[in-house]
């Protein structure tokens, strides 16, 4: 024998057994690695899960689905945005709403095959009908003065400006 020690093979008296380098702290290492990894995607599924959730019961609200019905509708976006026009992804604002009343306070996006557009949406409900007050449609063009107005029936006082 040379005096090397193998596995399998039983130490010389007086000598410390031999010791596999890296085989429990490697364990170790991976294992703590792949807990933590659990966590972060545990935690990414939840924030993503609260988001979707926010957005669902938004686009789900009366105000969103008329203000997304008159955008369609309208010949002016159809001419600008082309068809078909499609909602966005994301949606921004606040709804507040019980069976008679509410208001609702939305930016969204849209877009169709020849540009995108935001569209900014005032509404209230009352008697458990939903009233557009403010709707504009915003291309994302060149010219800055090509917003579309479709509906103004503001009351300047009840509402702020964008």
């Amino acid at each position: 024998m040379d005096g090397k020690i193998g596995y399998g093979v039983a130490p010389l008296p007086g000598e410390a057994p031999p010791r596999r380098e890296g085989s429990w702290p490697r364990w170790l290492v991976c294992g703590c690695a792949g807990c933590g990894a659990a966590s972060a995607a545990g935690a990414v599924i939840l924030v993503v899960g609260i988001f979707a959730l926010i957005f669902g019961i938004i686009k789900s609200s009366g105000a969103y689905r008329e203000a997304l019905a008159v955008v369609r509708a309208d010949e002016q976006v159809k001419e600008v945005l082309g068809e078909p026009v499609e909602e966005g992804l994301f949606v921004w604002g606040s709804v507040k709403s019980d069976d008679e009343t509410g208001s609702a306070d939305l930016t969204m996006p849209v877009s169709g095959p020849k540009c995108s557009a935001t569209v900014r949406v005032l509404a209230h409900k009352a008697k458990g009908q939903w009233i557009i007050e403010f709707l504009s449609v915003e291309p994302e063009t060149d010219d800055p003065k090509e917003t579309l107005v479709l509906i103004d029936e503001r009351n300047a006082d009840r509402f702020e400006e964008f």
